[in-house]
């Protein structure tokens, strides 16, 4: 009577399953061809059903549904089973209350503004039923990534999708998880989203901040002050520096200006940033305002530029301009009455809960960057440049606003 119940399958097979080399691949088209013809809505019964109404073996099954499942066809969720996709790619409406992992490395949550971002995310998920768990690892090798044991056996059937949360990689970097655990992952057809990162290694969905722009903008708003070279501090080389630099460039093209990179990890980098104003000052007219602006990049950059008394000396006499690039939520521009080029966080969680639940298997990784704005209040005055422009007043905090339409690529 069971078997009974199951769809009828196709007599025979199409001259274009004729010309299929395997039995999986001749077993895939004439479960296509059930599906378009209605035969299967819904759930499709078990592997071990469809093994015997189409005589095959479950290996056979296993290998036609993870074909279909790649072209979005069918949509598999692990523990649940095998569903028809609605023709929208994502996954059925039966699938409410899934139960989402975040994993992070072990002092992820120390900083106030990743944990306001944690909660975010879980009150997004939660609004659309789901849950989300967090778990903090404590690795060994830093170097290796998040290992598949930090997603526990027991979590991986009832998980709908995880969530990397490195550390900040404009000042650390580390806690990406490794390729043991991607590919577990993408074997049991988990998506995988990276938070407030790029994706190192194998490609994944990832949603950031607009680190290019944030270069630009800051930038160039140093030059129109009239600075004739832009210093860029940081404290960590990643991809996410290298995409602050080159905004940095960008600008410096437009406004015929130069930019120059310093580590703080370096012995004597502050005497390199000496040299560098030495440099610009002998190029100058004079004039008595700052000639270098300092772009801090990251936590560690701006704690290293506050610490260093020369450094602070020359800020309070106005022989620099600072300002900074910090993670998504970091209040310490704020605090400090520090220009700064800041991102919304529930931005980047609203779209950090979209990728994930939209996302389907077999559907190439997307790349979602958010702008900011840029927060002007610092209270050097604003001096004419080489090219006869000036800078926004800045004798109170100001925000000057960019396009909010968010770059997916």
């Amino acid at each position: 009577m069971q078997q009974d119940s199951l769809p009828r399958a196709a007599e025979g097979t199409s001259p274009e399953g004729r010309r299929l080399s395997y039995k999986f691949q001749r077993l895939r088209e004439r479960l296509r061809q059930a599906i378009q013809r209605g035969e299967f809505t819904g759930q499709l019964p078990g592997e071990r059903e469809l093994g015997r109404r189409f005589e095959a073996n479950a290996k056979t099954i296993n290998k036609a549904l993870c074909d279909l499942a790649s072209e979005g066809l069918l949509v598999r969720i692990i523990g649940r089973g095998t569903f028809v996709a609605d023709g929208s790619g994502k996954m059925p409406e039966a699938s409410k209350g899934q139960v989402y992992q975040l994993i992070c490395p072990a002092g992820g949550m120390d900083h106030a503004n990743r944990r306001a971002m944690v909660s975010a995310l879980q009150e997004a998920l939660s609004l659309k039923g789901h849950s989300l768990e967090c778990t903090e690892v404590v690795q060994r090798d830093a170097n290796k990534g998040i290992p598949l044991s930090s997603w526990h056996a027991a979590q991986r059937r009832g998980t709908a999708g995880l969530i990397c949360f490195p550390m900040d990689p404009l000042s650390s970097g580390g806690g990406e998880f490794d390729d043991e655990l991607i590919a577990e992952a993408w074997r049991r057809h988990v998506p995988m989203v990276v938070l407030s990162a790029c994706t190192e290694g194998l490609k994944l969905n990832a949603v950031l901040p607009d680190f290019v722009h944030a270069g630009f903008s800051t930038a160039e708003h140093l030059f129109m002050l009239g600075c004739r070279r832009v210093v860029m501090l940081t404290a960590h080389d990643s991809r996410e520096t290298g995409m602050v630099m080159t905004g940095c460039r960008t600008a410096a093209l437009r406004h015929e200006g130069m930019v120059t990179r310093i580590n703080t990890g370096e012995k004597d980098w502050p005497g390199r940033l000496l040299a560098e104003m030495g440099a610009s000052n002998g190029a100058s007219s004079g004039a008595h305002h700052a000639s270098v602006g300092i772009v801090c990049v990251g936590a560690n950059a701006l704690a290293a530029a506050r610490a260093d008394t020369t450094v602070a000396r020359m800020v309070t006499c106005g022989e620099i301009a600072v300002a900074c690039i910090l993670e998504p939520g970091d209040s310490t521009p704020r605090q400090t009455n520090l220009t700064a080029y800041e991102f919304d966080v529930s931005k980047i969680v609203e779209w950090a809960a979209r990728v994930m639940l939209d996302a389907r298997p077999g559907q190439r990784p997307l790349e979602v960057l958010v702008p900011g704005e840029l927060f002007i209040r610092e209270t050097i005055r604003p001096q004419p440049g080489r090219n006869g422009r000036h800078g926004a007043k800045s004798s109170e905090a100001e925000s000057v606003r960019m396009c909010p339409v968010e770059a997916v690529i």
